[in-house]
């Protein structure tokens, strides 16, 4: 067993105590979900500054584990957290983690932008997510800084077409999920200049079949592959025809 390197733990039988009896192993990946393990047992364990993925659902006193992630390790890659309150010194804790580039925020309160102003320039982000957040057009303004991020997921969040001028500045975007956000065919227009997208969701959005003349030019002269519409119904959909058009320049759509 001192091999192990992955560890799930899942349900709240799971506690500190528990813990401690795996502490020795050489983790590389560490997921908690919604277990009794406090954010101060996880810093302790042996292979914490090594860590390079944690995975947090629900998770208790995050604060404490936060700064000690931004202190004593280096080489974590990827960090989510999921259903939780957020404080601010939570989000200037994660700014110090300069080795990040992957970070999840999924049905988690306290985003806005105030918070998202203090990670806006962390130099390593190339993957964000917002699922089911409050984040909202202010909020999204402030990840333009962000130097090197190429994916973006807005999903389910308050963003409306107002955001549509910042998401077209953030020109190295390849995967950019809008699904159920109130974005319409005027924002789609504004997003043609993301010619590096290669997957784009707009499920249950207010983007209709009148954004096809944009959607054909992201792929037959940007990099556009994978489009997601499902929900659109009725006259707002695209038609069979506007599929087949995509499909014959090489968009797989779903």
């Amino acid at each position: 067993m001192t091999a192990v390197k992955h560890l799930l733990l899942q349900g709240p039988y799971f506690d500190d105590q528990g813990l401690l009896s795996v502490s020795h192993f050489p983790l590389a990946t560490f997921s908690s979900d919604r277990t009794a393990i406090t954010g101060d047992a996880i810093a302790k364990l042996d292979a914490f500054a090594n860590l390079q993925q944690v995975y947090l659902t629900e998770p208790k006193h995050l604060t404490v584990l936060l700064r000690q992630l931004g202190l004593n390790n280096h080489v974590i890659r990827a960090l989510s957290i999921k259903t939780c309150v957020l404080q601010p010194e939570d989000l200037k804790y994660i700014s110090k983690i300069t080795s990040l580039d992957n970070l999840t925020f999924e049905e988690c309160a306290g985003l806005n932008a105030d918070t998202l102003g203090i990670i806006s320039h962390m130099p390593s982000l190339q993957r964000l997510d917002f699922g089911s957040t409050q984040i909202d057009d202010a909020a999204c303004r402030k990840l333009v800084s962000l130097p090197r991020l190429l994916a973006l997921s807005l999903r389910k969040t308050k963003v409306t077409e107002a955001c549509a001028p910042a998401l077209a500045e953030m020109k190295r975007l390849q995967y950019l999920n809008l699904a159920g956000t109130r974005l319409n065919d005027e924002s789609m227009a504004q997003l043609g200049a993301l010619t590096d997208l290669d997957t784009l969701d707009i499920t249950d959005t207010k983007i209709t079949r009148a954004s096809m003349p944009v959607l054909e030019r992201l792929a037959s002269h940007g990099k556009l592959r994978n489009l997601t519409v499902t929900g659109q119904i009725g006259d707002s959909a695209l038609t069979t025809s506007q599929i087949e058009r995509l499909r014959r320049l090489n968009v797989e759509v779903k």
